[in-house]
């Protein structure tokens, strides 16, 4: 009983403070502010401080991840399950000209969490660039064209899934061919075993 009661306070403290970093403080604070000033001594359901989220949501700052907040809750609340982000192959192949690279980046999405992520690439030259996915599917494939080699890979780089079961295989370099290769071996497994179990 004290391992499950351990548990429950700590996935529900998890992904309270995801929620926070994806749609900011005051989407956090606003809903949990409506919800102990509506709902102090009176009867609280889990309804009430989804109703909250859902209007404190709107005061998410730019830059936050699209996520709609009782989908969210729903699903890290009610369903069994974990996640975990990774970057699995990174490479970048001459194109026609000297100066021209035609790079692609791998990542895969594990378990049966589906959450939206940043992907950061950092190129030769040194500048960063970031794309959103939706978490839909395994995996994910980023392609960049240019001068400039992409050199690293990085899911989500702010942090901001602190529930992500394994943060070492989140970067990758360029470097880690070895890695990559069995990084992508992994992934493809993986996503042949959910299909399979799926069945």
């Amino acid at each position: 009983y004290a391992v499950n009661l351990t548990l429950d306070y700590a996935l529900t403290a998890l992904t309270l403070e995801s929620y926070r970093r994806a749609r900011g403080d005051l989407a956090l604070w606003g809903a949990l502010r409506e919800y102990v000033q509506t709902r102090a001594f009176k009867t609280a359901r889990p309804e009430d401080f989804l109703a909250a989220a859902e209007r404190a949501a709107q005061a998410a700052p730019p830059g936050a991840l699209p996520i709609d907040p009782r989908a969210y809750f729903d699903q890290v609340w009610k369903t069994p399950g974990w996640i975990d982000f990774a970057a699995y192959d990174l490479k970048c192949d001459p194109g026609s000209t000297k100066d021209d690279f035609a790079c692609s980046a791998i990542v895969a999405r594990r378990g049966p969490f589906v959450l939206p992520v940043e992907i950061e690439l950092q190129f030769a030259d040194g500048h960063r660039e970031r794309e959103l996915w939706n978490g839909d599917g395994g995996l994910h494939e980023v392609r960049r064209r240019g001068k400039n080699q992409v050199v690293a890979v990085r899911v989500d780089p702010d942090r901001r899934w602190v529930f992500d079961t394994d943060l070492s295989n989140n970067n990758l370099a360029a470097s880690d061919d070895s890695r990559s290769f069995w990084r992508l071996f992994v992934a493809l497994f993986h996503q042949l075993a959910q299909r399979l179990i799926a069945i």
